[in-house]
């Protein structure tokens, strides 16, 4: 972004991914918990890691708990939270979730 904004003056640089609803498919205590670990998985860790310059750490630590490392440089997060002057959200549909034991995130999309 540095370069980009040296060489062009007016220029704007933003974000924009596609952001998905996840909600719940029961009120169950699981069903809410593995709705907000998956809201995390699909949008948490492009806006929330921007935005708040840290990662969802209840996401992180299911990595970690799966023994899957973490390829994070030290100078990734700043990076990543340099900050943007426009926000594009790319919103087009919603998902159920539910749970589901076998998945690494302990749930998986109903609909």
């Amino acid at each position: 972004m540095g370069r980009f904004r040296e060489s062009v003056k007016d220029g704007l640089i933003g974000l924009a991914n596609v952001s998905t609803f996840v909600e719940p498919v029961t009120d169950s205590k699981k069903d809410l918990r593995d709705a907000k670990i998956y809201d995390q998985f699909v949008n948490g860790l492009f806006f929330e890691t921007s935005l708040t310059g840290e990662y969802p750490s209840e996401l992180f630590a299911i990595f970690e708990n799966d023994g899957l490392e973490q390829i994070i440089q030290s100078e990734d997060m700043g990076i990543i939270s340099t900050p943007f002057d426009f926000w594009g959200v790319n919103y087009c549909t919603r998902n159920l979730v539910r749970r589901e034991e076998s998945s690494m995130l302990g749930s998986e999309v109903a609909q």
